[in-house]
């Protein structure tokens, strides 16, 4: 659902009601369960509330997907799990990154890579990733590539290593989420934002390429539309609009507040740009898409 088609109201509604019944079952202090039976209710508690703060998060409503997380470590830390305790912090660093929040994306990033120590190699890696871009959206490009290159090496060497809730962290993957994290940190007025843009353009391109027939369509949107501003960073008006062409082609499918507020702000740059014939060609792509306005 969330790999597919995004933080759409159908999925918002469906997740909530399923994370309402262990949420009122554990509330019910009339209920009397066993060990066994109060741990598993714990748990199916923290998987919902991970999923329905992702969720959140993705449609744009970013201050309700942090409470929903900081419920859901509740949960896991009461159940004991600690790989969905680390991989909630990881997300809230990620929102915080991408919310002009730094400080607090960097202690939280650095807090899940410290529990993370002496977990699975996925495990470790996932947080070394979210450390790169904590890093990233604070300006410190020395630590963020240690970080992502940390990241690198622990998948290379654990990629089928590591909880069931990261089936979809793959290479590809992480190269766009470092994609994206260069983008972050270019923004924060380096001198070498060109060359920057340039690293990002490269780590972006393949996820933002895939067929549209896979199911990560949403986070090929996302990693598109990054795509197309590091493009637009370095003047190169055809690629940028070839990316946003592609990117804007998925909103058929994907049903994303994050995706369309990236998309409405690369079409408010190429209307700076209407003399330009790959200019209108975007303009005209996420106007079809529903982003006439």
């Amino acid at each position: 659902m969330d790999d597919r088609h995004g933080g759409s109201p159908v999925a918002l509604r469906l997740v909530k009601e399923q994370l309402r019944v262990p949420v009122a079952l554990l509330r019910d202090g009339s209920l009397r369960y066993t060990e066994s039976e109060r741990h598993a209710l714990l748990e199916a508690a923290a998987q919902l509330a991970q999923l329905y703060g992702w969720l959140n998060f993705d449609a744009g409503f970013a201050v309700a997907a942090q409470h929903v997380y900081f419920r859901g470590l509740r949960a896991a830390a009461e159940a004991g799990d600690q790989d969905a305790v680390i991989n909630m912090l990881g997300m809230l660093a990620y929102i915080c990154a991408c919310s002009g929040q730094e400080r607090e994306a960097v202690q939280l990033a650095e807090h899940a890579a410290l529990l993370a120590r002496g977990r699975p190699l996925l495990v470790r890696s996932r947080a070394a990733g979210r450390l790169a871009t904590a890093y990233a959206a604070a300006g410190d490009e020395l630590r963020h590539r240690r970080a992502a290159e940390e990241a690198r090496s622990l998948l290379d060497r654990g990629h089928a290593d590591g909880p069931t809730h990261l089936y979809y962290y793959s290479g590809a993957q992480l190269d766009a989420e470092i994609g994206q994290a260069l983008v972050l940190l270019a923004g924060k007025g380096s001198a070498r934002s060109r060359r920057l843009h340039g690293e990002a353009t490269a780590a972006l391109g393949p996820l933002a390429a895939s067929g549209r027939d896979v199911t990560h369509q949403r986070s090929a949107t996302l990693h598109g539309a990054y795509l197309a501003l590091a493009h637009l960073a370095r003047a190169e008006l055809e690629e940028a609009a070839e990316a946003t062409v592609t990117a804007g082609q998925r909103l058929a499918v994907v049903d994303s507040g994050r995706c369309q507020a990236l998309l409405r702000q690369l079409r408010k740059t190429f209307e700076r740009h209407r003399r330009n014939d790959w200019a209108n060609t975007a303009i005209s792509a996420l106007a079809e898409a529903g982003l006439g306005t």
